[in-house]
């Protein structure tokens, strides 16, 4: 027997029956199926849209590792007080409260942990009730359209009511289709509080019409419902929401009821309350008895192994990976991002009590949490398969801080000292950071190794093995700080400018990059090219290169076809000579084994015939630009490295307008607005650069300088200073002229003065001094006696060879 219930599904079977309820009431019941249909269709659409996501998903898997290898060992978040990383502070038993960036995380840590204390079992028992309250509404659908299958069917649909005590029932007197009614228009019969409702048959529409709008309405909506709401229970993270998850989904399938018991009309509820249960038999089941219980269990878990498998499991992983990536693996450490090689150090923090870039992954091997990869569930987003790789090799990449050789962080006991020493690199600028680095190529990382990752990187090109697989031309460029911190040698940071290539150029210094040990190799091979040079060829030729003069103004930019040989080298002939002191009698004959006129010296048929102008290199630095004169060379890489650095400046216009405005410096005293216009916007843009060095000695075409000034005095005028908003002859952190433009800028000059063989002392020329810190930027001749002058021996054994220096 089917025992109808008190819900608006099984009220709806009357809707239409006028006889029984009425047209008001058959409006009323119509409006409150639909109202129920609405009802539940809604939240199964909202949970599909917007609640299918757990809190914790793949995506938050890929922030909380982005997390740990930023935030959670980064020295800026650490306790300096008891110098204990922020994560060891989270994981600890005894969780510190200033987790300050990390709220989230700890919630999230927090959460795992609380759900870990038996809520897989919680969430068993929850989905397993679910799945029973999902069979109870199946069951109830599907017994109501069996039982109107056993209903009779006829012309018209037949109600019978009669008083429960009346021994003398007649149907057809009691059909409630001929029941008078009272002057109050009411059914006398349905007023009588014990009745009984018999449906004797309904019509055939009738019969289609519930099956498909009641019956097969409530299986369909039951069925999604239950689909619902085993997905949003399988993304509820937090025992107590999965309990109130539970009851509130119970709520949602007893709509119906709900609906029925506030809205349904009180001649409705008599009807339903006295309606007497209809047939349904069922001839299987009633020869096995217990068999559809059984079919019953069976499917509730197979429903239930299905929603493990594809759900739960999925979610419990989430879970875990989740906790491993929060709190597992190593966590006792602190990192820092030196500035000057972008190298990640790391040093042990003080024990606990309790993205993605390369230095992330640096620090991901370092931590080396337990890294669970499924291809199915979850995969580090742009980390696999190296954070596989990195999170489990023990070759550490990062510059471990220690007193002993170790492969890892592990095997490191704490050490405040290196503590300190990772904490102060963080708030290090590039000029301190580059301080403490060698001038060694590859020589600032763990390991030559690790230094070659970190170039392949900052290259974006695999194939680079070492510094010597690097384009020179990338040494001068603003942005490779990095770049002249791990190649400093190959860069010749520790070369003098004028007379050696220094592809560094303006950033020739430890705020560019160079690491400050480089300044003190350029001021001793200052000093040993000083003093191991001829006399001849330091003082007596026009724009000796080893001379304590400025640089002739032709000499800054180079517009010739062909290069002497000899300023490479250096070479020397047998008698002292260069190629710009070379005879044409000389061109061949009498020359020593590393220097032949002939195969040196442009005008004797020898040189470079291989190069570009200064004015085609300043946009476009090929590879014949390295042949030109050494001298301009290095002020073509100097001009352009400087040009790199101004206009990476966001006030740069700004400052540049301020002065063009500036009448007292009368800079544009002869331009019209037009042409101040043009001139800022040629500033501006960094094509000055061109003006100063294709050695017309412009401010920018067809506008020479103001008072006329060329070559060093043109640099260091207080225009080009107002200009540029810097001061060439000392720029604060970055490489002076003052190799190219010694008397311009100031060099201290030492006092003497060749008389034919003889050097005569000037005292009353500049006062000599033994400043040995202007070697780094001045010509040694401007600070040290000559040998032949000062009688040293220092460098008797000293010759010049091919490539620099040798001792004989």
């Amino acid at each position: 027997m089917y025992e109808a219930e008190q819900s608006v599904w099984d009220a709806a079977a009357f809707i239409g029956h006028e006889s029984s309820i009425g047209p008001g009431v058959s409006i009323i019941l119509a409006l409150l199926w639909a109202l129920n249909i609405a009802m539940q269709i809604a939240f199964c659409v909202l949970v599909f849209l917007y609640m299918q996501d757990a809190d914790i998903t793949t995506d938050t898997l890929d922030e909380l590792l982005t997390w740990r290898v930023t935030v959670a060992h980064h020295v800026d978040y650490a306790d300096t007080v008891v110098q204990r990383s922020m994560i060891a502070d989270m994981c600890g038993e005894n969780a510190q409260a200033q987790l300050h960036m990390s709220a989230t995380q700890a919630s999230w840590h927090e959460t795992i942990q609380n759900f870990n204390q038996g809520g897989d079992i919680l969430m068993y028992l929850a989905q397993t009730l679910w799945i029973c309250t999902v069979f109870r509404e199946l069951t109830a659908a599907w017994n109501f359209g069996s039982a109107l299958f056993f209903l009779n069917r006829g012309h018209k649909t037949r109600i019978l009511v009669t008083e429960s005590d009346d021994a003398s029932f007649n149907e057809e007197r009691n059909e409630v289709s001929r029941v008078s009614r009272t002057p109050s228009g009411s059914l006398e019969t349905l007023l009588t509080l014990m009745v009984v409702v018999r449906v004797k048959s309904i019509t055939t529409l009738r019969y289609w019409a519930c099956l498909v709008l009641i019956a097969f309405c409530r299986f369909a909506v039951g069925v999604t419902i239950g689909f619902a709401g085993i997905l949003y229970l399988s993304k509820t993270n937090v025992k107590e929401d999965l309990v109130l998850n539970a009851i509130a989904l119970e709520f949602i399938m007893g709509i119906d009821e709900l609906l029925f018991a506030v809205f349904a009309p009180r001649r409705m509820q008599t009807l339903m309350a006295n309606l007497e249960a209809l047939p349904c038999p069922d001839k299987v089941f009633t020869r096995a008895p217990g068999c559809l219980a059984m079919v019953k269990v069976v499917l509730v878990f197979a429903i239930l192994l299905s929603v493990q498998i594809t759900l739960l499991n999925p979610f419990f992983m989430t879970l875990k990976q989740a906790d491993s990536i929060l709190c597992e693996g190593e966590q006792n450490f602190v990192w820092a991002v030196n500035p000057a090689t972008q190298m990640v150090h790391v040093a042990r923090s003080a024990p606990a009590d309790d993205a993605w870039q390369l230095v992330h992954l640096h620090v991901l091997q370092v931590a080396q949490p337990p890294l669970a990869v499924d291809e199915g569930t979850w995969t580090p987003a742009g980390a696999d398969p190296l954070a596989m790789e990195y999170a489990t090799s023990a070759d550490t990449r990062a510059v471990l801080e220690a007193q002993e050789e170790a492969r890892g962080i592990s095997a490191v006991p704490y050490d405040a000292d290196y503590f300190n020493k990772v904490l102060l690199l963080s708030m290090s600028t590039l000029e301190a950071a580059a301080g403490s680095l060698t001038c060694q190529n590859m020589g600032n990382g763990q390991s030559v190794e690790a230094a070659r990752e970190y170039l392949q990187e900052l290259l974006n090109d695999t194939s680079v093995q070492n510094c010597s697989d690097v384009a020179w031309q990338l040494c001068g460029e603003y942005d490779r700080a990095d770049l002249r911190a791990i190649c400093p040698v190959h860069c010749e940071c520790d070369m003098p400018g004028r007379y050696r290539s220094a592809y560094a150029g303006f950033f020739q210094t430890a705020a560019g990059g160079c690491p400050s040990q480089c300044d003190v190799l350029k001021a001793a091979r200052n000093e040993i090219l000083q003093g191991a040079a001829a006399v001849q060829l330091s003082l007596a030729t026009t724009d000796g290169v080893f001379a304590c003069q400025d640089l002739g103004e032709d000499a800054f930019s180079f517009d010739d076809s062909c290069v002497n040989l000899d300023q490479f080298g250096p070479y020397y002939s047998r008698n002292l000579k260069n190629c710009d002191v070379m005879q044409q009698s000389d061109c061949s004959g009498f020359d020593d084994s590393d220097f032949t006129a002939a195969d040196m010296c442009c005008k004797c048929g020898g040189g470079v015939l291989e190069t570009s102008t200064s004015i085609e290199c300043v946009n476009h630095l090929s590879e014949e630009c390295k042949n030109m004169d050494v001298p301009a060379f290095w002020y073509l890489i100097y001009v352009r490295g400087l040009f790199q650095y101004l206009t990476s400046m966001t006030d740069f216009e700004k400052r540049v307008r301020e002065v063009l405005a500036q009448t007292s410096l009368d800079i544009t005293i002869n331009m019209d607005p037009s042409a101040e216009e043009r001139l800022a916007e040629w500033i501006v843009s960094g094509n000055m650069a061109q003006s100063m060095v294709d050695g017309r000695w412009e401010l920018m075409p067809g506008y020479r300088h103001p008072r006329g000034r060329t070559g060093c005095e043109y640099l260091a005028s207080f225009e080009i200073k107002a200009l540029l908003g810097i001061d060439l002859c000392a720029p604060g952190s970055f490489m002076s002229i003052k190799f190219l433009c010694p008397q311009t800028c100031g060099c201290t000059q030492s006092a003497y003065m060749t008389m034919g063989d003889e050097y005569e002392e000037e005292s009353d020329l500049m006062t000599f001094t033994y400043d040995k810190a202007a070697l780094t930027e001045c010509p040694a001749a401007c600070v040290l006696p000559h040998p032949d002058i000062s009688g040293s021996d220092a460098y008797l054994n000293y010759t010049m060879s091919e490539g620099g220096r040798r001792r004989v």
